[in-house]
């Protein structure tokens, strides 16, 4: 079975928004099937455990059960509920075919409650990967606070955390409550970095290598009679990262930027795409990219996300529904990615400058034209000091996260368009509009 082919892709895809999928095989075919599908299932509703070493787990059911008939229908789905993931796997008569999606239905309606389910939105990724690593993290063991945590051989840097720490509101499957106007339309946000705790190489240009995968999201909830997210964006400014190397270290300028992050060619999630449609809403992925390859086969990428929301619905007198559109993205999944430390030595200390930047667009459609209505950027930072011991192992030294703008504000800047009749508020509750 190759497991890297496109149709473990695009199976992947199915399972990370909820959907059921059914493949006929023949008697002799099934157990194949069977292992494919919860392969994919488990990729795609990211059921991993964390093992020894950076080693990943992907969990994976087999059910084995008498079939009688020569062909047979094999069928799976994953429903992330608040307390878990409902898994849903095996052999299906065409007798049970109305049960199964009976149960499958009810399965998604149990799962709405008061938070995403993965058939709310048409997103590739539907839910806060942040909090995802965390509860895998979890089954381990996690210390620390703060928004620092280790868990056997990782470090985990969680944004929403630190934020709150500061004084900000979180949602675990969100993120940080950025923006919310007088409408109760709410866009949250989140970003993270998990690493191994040891260098796990030295390159041909004398740089230590920490295994890494950066992670974030941007959530809008879309109260009723609220107004509709046009698009939302995301970015992981690597490259500005390695343009800072040599500078002083942001608030502790008696060191210099040594270290920076980058990450294999292409490997990021969602890429571009065109989603299918959920409740009449289309969803189109753009990812720009502007990168210096560092001659080990790793690109410091500026990577930016934007996701922007179609309603054909609207243009017949069905506006958008009330809802919660969550945008997860990626980069080095699986901890492709790395953090580099210049001039490696054991026993010395290295920070690393990343920015992340987040947006929402909001508005109106008059007829085949669109209204914006409000607008919100945060341009963040994360500076991270490590410490290297004569093993090679890792610790922090110190972390730095925060928005950069308006002292005690969520928000680096905003636009609030007055025909709209709307304004808006962000932690600690400063009004614009």
């Amino acid at each position: 079975m190759n497991l890297a082919s496109p149709v473990v892709g695009l199976l992947e895809g199915l399972f990370a928004k909820g959907d059921l999928v059914l493949v006929n095989v023949s008697r002799s075919e099934a157990p194949i099937a069977e292992l494919l599908l919860s392969y994919t299932m488990a990729k795609g509703a990211n059921i991993v455990v964390y093992g020894p070493n950076g080693a990943r787990f992907y969990l994976v059911p087999m059910l084995e059960m008498p079939i009688n008939s020569k062909y047979v229908l094999i069928g799976a789905t994953a429903i992330r509920m608040q307390k878990g993931i409902v898994i849903l796997i095996g052999p299906v008569s065409p007798k049970a075919l109305p049960n199964l999606t009976n149960n499958w239905l009810a399965s998604i309606e149990a799962a709405k409650g008061d938070k995403p389910t993965t058939n709310l939105d048409p997103s590739y990724i539907n839910w806060d990967p942040c909090n995802a690593a965390y509860g895998n993290l979890a089954s381990s063991g996690v210390y620390g606070s703060g928004g620092v945590y280790t868990s056997g051989n990782y470090i985990f840097l969680w944004g929403m955390n630190a934020l709150e720490s500061q004084g900000a509101l979180g949602a675990n499957y969100y993120g940080t409550l950025a923006v919310k106007d007088n409408y109760g339309d709410t866009f949250f946000y989140d970003s993270c970095i998990l690493m191994l705790n040891s260098v796990l190489g030295i390159t041909a240009n004398h740089e230590g290598v920490i295994g890494a995968e950066l992670m974030g999201d941007v959530a809008y909830s879309m109260s009723p009679g609220g107004i509709p997210v046009f698009s939302m964006l995301g970015d992981f400014d690597m490259y500005g990262g390695y343009e800072s190397l040599g500078k002083p270290v942001l608030f502790n300028e008696a060191y210099k930027y040594n270290a920076y992050i980058a990450d294999d060619y292409g490997a990021y999630e969602p890429t571009p795409m065109l989603s299918m449609p959920a409740q009449g809403v289309y969803e189109l992925v753009r990812v720009s990219t502007t990168y210096y390859y560092n001659g080990a086969g790793y690109y410091a990428y500026n990577l930016t996300w934007s996701f922007s929301y179609i309603y054909p619905l609207w243009l017949f007198g069905f506006p958008p529904q009330p809802g919660i559109f969550i945008n997860g993205f990626k980069v080095g999944p699986g901890g492709s990615a790395g953090i580099f430390l210049k001039n490696y030595s054991p026993g010395d200390t290295y920070w690393f400058y990343l920015p992340f930047k987040v947006g929402i667009t909001t508005g109106l459609q008059l007829g085949f034209i669109d209204i914006p209505c409000w607008k919100v950027w945060t341009n963040e930072v994360w500076v991270v000091g490590l410490i290297s011991s004569l093993n090679n192992t890792i610790s922090i030294n110190a972390t730095y996260y925060k928005p950069q703008g308006v002292l005690g504000s969520l928000v680096t800047g905003y636009y609030v368009n007055p025909i709209c009749n709307v304004w808006v508020t962000s932690p600690p509750m400063f009004k614009y509009g």
